[in-house]
């Protein structure tokens, strides 16, 4: 390993602590932000990212060599104003549901900073997608992006935060790792700071991801083209859901396969 080498590595170590520590103060901010101010500022992000789908897919296809950009507009689309079709009415704050009589009630808080793993094979679309579904659950979100793909990811991540920003999110709720490294990612993933990683990319870095030891959701090789629902990753798997309620008794999940008590904290829905 040579000296330039070395400092790159340690530089996206660094990088990657700093802008968690950046994503914090956001934080802050966020999880105390109501449901009609998260939804506009959702909306803004994804009328900007959005109108931007042709340059971004542009870009992306410039920098990666992969794919056509005509297809990358569409799957823009598809990661901005789709996905908000699905999740607009979605609530992601305070208490989302009650149940049997008023007795188990769901109350909805974030997990905490996303760390996100960005391809470059759909970096601006999957930038996008991750970005919304966070701030729609009210988490900062940080990415790695590939280095094939790091201008028009970062460039993704910029027109989301300024309309996040200007619609009234706090400053530093989305961002980007400039100097993307194997060492910085894994910076980023491990961090104490993280609290949740969404993978997508090669084999390594999806069971990176899962050994963590970070709640963790990753799509690797293999996968293949589908539309996005909320039977996927929706800003609900972000989401803490506490059952409060005023019986003892275990509930099944919405899978009937497990059961877990009443007033448990579980990742993801519990139906």
């Amino acid at each position: 390993m040579t000296l330039i080498q070395l400092e790159r590595d340690l530089y996206s170590i660094q990088e990657a602590r700093s802008l968690l520590n950046q994503a914090h103060l956001a934080q802050q901010v966020l999880q105390k932000l109501s449901q009609t101010q998260i939804d506009q500022i959702v909306e803004a992000m994804v009328e900007a990212g959005y109108e931007a789908r042709e340059q971004l897919a542009k870009l992306a296809v410039a920098e990666t060599g992969f794919g056509k950009w005509q297809d990358k507009v569409i799957k823009n689309a598809v990661s901005t104003r789709h996905l908000q079709a699905h999740i607009r009415l979605m609530k992601t704050c305070g208490i989302i549901d009650k149940q049997h009589e008023g007795k188990i009630w769901k109350v909805a808080t974030p997990m905490g900073i996303v760390a996100a793993i960005i391809p470059s094979t759909n970096p601006t679309s999957t930038m996008m997608y991750k970005a919304i579904i966070a701030i729609k659950s009210r988490n900062a979100i940080v990415a790695s992006p590939h280095p094939r793909a790091t201008k028009c990811t970062r460039l993704a991540a910029q027109i989301l935060q300024e309309a996040a920003e200007e619609a009234g999110a706090p400053k530093d709720a989305v961002q980007c790792l400039s100097i993307p490294t194997r060492q910085g990612t894994t910076e980023l993933m491990q961090h104490e700071l993280t609290k949740v990683i969404l993978a997508t990319g090669g084999e390594r870095i999806v069971k990176s991801a899962y050994s963590s030891g970070k709640p963790a959701y990753g799509v690797g090789a293999g996968t293949i083209g589908g539309s996005i629902t909320t039977d996927n990753i929706t800003p609900m798997n972000l989401l803490n859901i506490k059952r409060i309620g005023f019986e003892v008794n275990p509930v099944n999940d919405e899978n009937g396969d497990r059961i877990v008590p009443v007033n448990a904290i579980a990742f993801g829905q519990i139906a």
